[in-house]
């Protein structure tokens, strides 16, 4: 699939047809039986710095990233930079920064 769309990535990223860097990505079984995902390669900053991601997918509008407050996959528009993330965990944490790959 040359130019999947976001919800088309994200599960291909979930079945093991689009990844990158497979050796620093790891998913995690949830006793609520979802799947966590954590990205070894996330920079965490004392608070109330931002941390630093890395995109492990990309296409021609989107990066994926994992988020490393509520470990789920997100998708930006592409760039680098600042971003809000997506979710609200119960204990806020800071946005993170997307970097380049």
């Amino acid at each position: 699939m040359i130019n999947p769309t976001p919800k088309q990535a994200v599960k291909m990223f979930k079945n093991k047809t689009l990844t990158f860097h497979k050796g620093d990505i790891q998913s995690i079984k949830q006793t609520c039986g979802k799947t966590a995902w954590i990205d070894n390669r996330t920079v965490h900053r004392p608070f109330p710095e931002p941390a630093d991601v890395y995109p492990f997918a990309v296409d021609s509008t989107h990066v994926y990233i994992i988020c490393p407050w509520c470990r789920r996959i997100h998708v930006h528009g592409r760039g680098v930079g600042g971003r809000v993330s997506h979710c609200k965990p119960p204990n806020y944490h800071p946005d993170y920064r997307i970097m380049p790959i």
